[in-house]
């Protein structure tokens, strides 16, 4: 049987480390090119399996290749592009493109929204009865993927958090009288970056932490900010 080539794609936001699981991918294709045809990498997330908009990566030179593990951002290209109901043309554009590339396995590297995309695609190969594999690859700062212990881009987004969190807590120290801070740190419906914080030094630490976990009251919220600002004179 002919071997099928593997497609990959990276969707939602960066993380500093998106790049670096694209490498991965890369050296771990090289090991086993006895089972795999190809490699291609699709521009702009699932944009690029419906318009076509692919190349192949075995045409890169290995000097760039390296550079990925020291590269922001996303190098592909991105998408947060959502997949319609299965009788859209959408589907026979994807479908073209699997067969003209011969594709039997795709790797979609991102979060919550391009785990659902993975969901969909597989969803329609089952029900086109086509063989084609589909894995994803978990990226979230957020940190709120199922079923793993951390997401890749999760440290390296909490240790900027931290980092934040630090120097405006030293900032706000330099005051005899100072001010009231609220940082409002992203992350959807979870608390994992915020959490993060929790991690500083005492003396560097954010006075109160409150996740989406929590249940959080206004009165005592106040209260709490009214009780150290006396004391500290900043919160």
């Amino acid at each position: 049987m002919q071997n099928k080539a593997l497609l990959y794609f990276q969707s939602g936001g960066p993380t500093p480390v998106i790049n670096t699981s694209f490498y991965g991918v890369i050296r771990e294709y090289q090991k086993h090119k006895d089972v795999f045809s190809h490699l291609y990498a699709s521009h702009y997330g699932v944009e690029g399996l419906i318009d076509g908009d692919l190349f192949d990566v075995d045409k890169e030179e290995d000097s760039q290749i390296e550079l990925l593990k020291q590269t922001p951002g996303q190098i592909l290209g991105s998408s947060r592009k959502k997949l319609p109901s299965f009788d859209d043309p959408l589907f026979q554009k994807i479908l073209k493109t699997i067969e003209k590339y011969k594709i039997g396995y795709i790797l979609a590297n991102g979060g919550n929204d391009s785990m659902d995309t993975c969901k969909r695609l597989h969803d329609y190969f089952v029900k086109e009865k086509m063989d084609v594999k589909i894995l994803g690859i978990p990226k979230t700062v957020d940190n709120d993927l199922m079923m793993t212990d951390h997401s890749l881009g999760y440290p390296s987004a909490a240790r900027h958090i931290m980092d934040s969190a630090m120097m405006a807590k030293l900032d706000l120290m330099n005051y005899r009288k100072g001010k009231v801070l609220i940082m409002e740190i992203m992350g959807r419906d979870s608390g994992w970056l915020t959490a993060s914080t929790s991690l500083l030094p005492k003396e560097v630490r954010p006075d109160y932490i409150y996740v989406p976990e929590m249940k959080w009251d206004e009165e005592s919220f106040l209260k709490q900010i009214a009780d150290i600002y006396e004391k500290q004179h900043y919160v």
